[in-house]
């Protein structure tokens, strides 16, 4: 894979830190592409990505066969291969771990802890003002992601049962829009990549996953996000900004080949990195 890029194009990502936003599926696109092509997917990008020396930015918890945890794995792999020594990963994390879970993966991640008050609700503990203060915090952590990127890779994604007012990765999606981010749809494993994917690059329909109503409105101020169809306009004009043409971008809203998927992202971070 690497030696389809130049070394000086492999040196524009040294230094750089990439989000990588995934979650199962509630679904697969096609029936032969399951969760585990996905996690053995994600596992490939982020080694490729490591042996560029380059960051992964990722929101979510430590949970057993999570992708904090897959992403773990890689990167003490190729730590112990390439002799690395500092932490390949930043976890963004809502839930506060104790200063002995964190010693136990100071080798391979850098946590970053997001915590997001509501005035307006302290001392509310209705269960529609907790709702909304998980949605307002899912929603600071991953703006706060989207500010300290180079670029966001989607790939899955849950389309229903999610807390915030879209879904996790529709929410990251319009967050890298907001900051003005190079973005790479992953569409052939479903999930809400695939709904932005399509949109964007194959003429499918805007995506549509509302809210759960006690949450209201969608928040405004600091942490508002461009709409839905504001989110797929910006994303129809990504021949540029993410290094990809329209057919490239095409061609990664449909394959569901790993070796396809991760040379067009790597073409289009090394095409948009200087």
């Amino acid at each position: 894979m690497l030696n389809q890029l130049t070394v000086q194009q492999m040196a524009r990502l040294r230094g750089r830190t990439v989000a990588v936003s995934t979650s199962e599926a509630d679904a697969p696109a096609t029936r032969d592409r399951s969760p585990l092509h996905q996690r053995e997917l994600v596992a490939e990008l982020a080694r490729q990505l490591f042996a560029m020396e380059a960051r992964i930015a990722y929101g979510g918890d430590l949970r057993e066969a999570g992708f904090t945890k897959l992403l773990v794995e890689v990167q003490r792999a190729r730590a112990s291969s390439a002799g690395a020594t500092s932490p390949g990963i930043i976890s963004y994390i809502l839930e506060p771990l104790s200063a002995e879970e964190r010693a136990n993966y100071t080798d391979a991640v850098e946590f970053v802890d997001v915590r997001f008050l509501d005035l307006d609700r302290v001392g509310d503990d209705s269960a529609s003002a907790r709702a909304l203060g998980q949605a307002m915090s899912l929603r600071a952590m991953r703006w706060e992601i989207a500010r300290n990127v180079t670029a966001l890779v989607a790939v899955g994604g849950r389309t229903s049962g999610y807390a915030g007012w879209r879904p996790g990765i529709a929410d990251e999606i319009a967050s890298a829009v907001k900051a003005d981010n190079p973005i790479y749809l992953v569409g052939g494993f479903g999930g809400a990549a695939s709904w932005y994917a399509s949109a964007a690059f194959l003429e499918g329909g805007i995506p549509n996953a509302p809210a759960a109503p006690w949450l209201g409105a969608e928040t405004t101020g600091e942490l508002a996000l461009p709409i839905v169809d504001e989110v797929v306009r910006a994303l129809r004009g990504e021949v540029s900004r993410n290094g990809l043409t329209k057919a490239e971008n095409a061609h990664l809203a449909r394959t569901v080949n790993p070796d396809e998927i991760i040379a067009l992202v790597l073409s289009g971070l090394s095409r948009v990195s200087g």
